[in-house]
């Protein structure tokens, strides 16, 4: 199991011309919603469909372009990953 902070998982989210704030959960909706075509339900929902897109990224399958912002949370994420497998 892998905790993910909710501030990394805005992170994940965030375009580096726009950092989500946490606790922006119309945002946060609204961003899932225009980089992956997926309308959730509520924040909740996108909460889930965000750490599916992480879980999705770290085993090789991002669900789009990885860039920057993205790229620095998959990578201390794989450090707490190799820190918990030793």
């Amino acid at each position: 199991m892998i905790l993910i902070k909710k501030i990394k998982l805005t992170d994940f989210l965030s375009h580096k011309e726009t950092a989500i704030e946490f606790g922006d959960k119309e945002l946060i909706m609204m961003t899932i919603f225009k980089k992956y075509g997926f309308e959730a339900k509520d924040n909740n929902e996108a909460d889930s469909f965000a750490l599916a897109a992480i879980g999705a990224s770290l085993l090789g399958y991002p669900l789009v372009k990885t860039l920057k912002p993205q790229a620095e949370v998959l990578k201390l994420l794989e450090k707490q990953i190799c820190k918990a497998t030793k």
